[in-house]
């Protein structure tokens, strides 16, 4: 298909509509307007939460003079991503390209626009035609393709600060679980910097665990797991998953966080790369990690939950001091119960007065 002019803002936007997995060729001109370098070229697609959107650039390959910007924006014309080159590796080497590529993952349902300019023109207010200056013009092809195999349950970039953050329902009756990659965000150009992010909404006293898994399936990934306030200040962070099994201390490289929220309100959850455990939550790619690769996300909520395992309480006079053993199914945590003695009554977070001659609840 081509381009209808006039295009230059969202109001006189060309329409998209793609198929699951279809691919959609748009044949267009930056220059073909009254102010050829400032000529902007918007498209709209409607998109579902979690999929993703696939704008590919051919211009300079296909030898015309348009060095060219892309450009996704929101249904009000905030700006979510923009790309002026295509960064790629060859051979362990990186090249640069005049023409571009934007991934985009949708976090809400609604209607965003695909901007193409001119290099130079990359701050251009898309709802008013003409805003912009650029300094490149000529032909182009547009490849837009639409995934929704990651909708509903994946994590949807751009994720990485608090503002973009996934948001997650928590289920009291069974894990819930996303998937997602470190390295997808087509904004960072080194993988190892992405960050995902996810807010869940926690009261007062509640118990959530959550476990990343990465090495365990096989990813490439060293994931780090943080937990942040509503303002992106650390309250729990996890680098490596560390337990006993048979009086031998085991590390792993997957993380493992328990959480406990001190206050009603809003918490985000980031996945980061080994090394970029100092990022900034609310500035994109602040950190500099130093891996990349896909993991899963579980989040669970309860008393007595702790990294998948089963929790028991056993009592011993032979062990921690005639205190309480908890046994789990990946080793042994005395969870610093060595001042508990048999007999005594201990006081779970929801007041409940549990003896400790049988199981306790966390």
């Amino acid at each position: 298909m081509f381009e209808i002019e006039p295009n230059d803002s969202i109001l006189l936007a060309n329409f998209i509509e793609i198929d699951d997995s279809s691919v959609e060729v748009i044949s267009g001109e930056i220059g073909d307007t009254f102010a050829p370098a400032n000529d902007v070229d918007l498209f709209g697609i409607e998109l579902n939460p979690g999929e993703t959107l696939f704008a590919d650039i051919n211009a300079a390959i296909n030898g015309s003079t348009l060095d060219s910007v892309i450009t996704i924006f929101d249904v009000d014309g905030n700006l979510l991503v923009q790309n002026e080159d295509n960064l790629f590796n060859v051979d362990d080497e990186l090249v640069t390209e005049d023409d571009p590529f934007q991934q985009f993952t949708a976090t809400q349902a609604g209607i965003y626009y695909v901007g193409v300019s001119g290099a130079g023109n990359l701050s251009y207010d898309p709802n008013i035609a003409g805003s912009g200056t650029g300094e490149s013009v000529g032909a182009y092809s547009l490849v837009l393709t639409v995934d929704t195999s990651f909708a509903d349950d994946n994590a949807a970039e751009p994720n990485d600060v608090i503002s973009f953050a996934n948001p997650i329902e928590l289920n009291s009756e069974e894990p819930v679980v996303v998937s997602g990659e470190i390295g997808d965000n087509a904004i960072s150009l080194f993988p190892g910097n992405d960050v995902d992010l996810f807010e869940v909404t926690l009261a007062a006293g509640d118990n959530i665990f959550a476990d990343v898994n990465a090495e365990i399936i096989g990813s490439p990934l060293d994931a780090v797991l943080t937990v942040f306030d509503v303002n992106g200040v650390v309250l729990a962070q996890s680098d490596n998953n560390i337990f006993e099994i048979e009086d031998e201390i085991i590390e792993e490289d997957d993380p493992f966080v328990q959480f406990v929220a001190p206050i009603d309100g809003d918490y985000y959850f980031g996945v980061s790369s080994s090394g970029n455990i100092g990022y900034n939550p609310n500035v994109i790619g602040s950190g500099i990690g130093d891996s990349s690769g896909f993991y899963s996300l579980s989040f669970s909520v309860g008393d007595d939950i702790l990294d998948d395992g089963i929790v028991e309480v056993i009592p011993d006079d032979d062990i921690l001091d005639d205190g309480l053993e908890i046994i789990l199914d990946n080793g042994v945590d005395d969870r610093n119960l060595d001042d508990i003695s048999i007999g005594d009554e201990v006081i779970n977070r929801l007041g409940d007065i549990i003896p400790t001659d049988s199981e306790l609840t966390l």
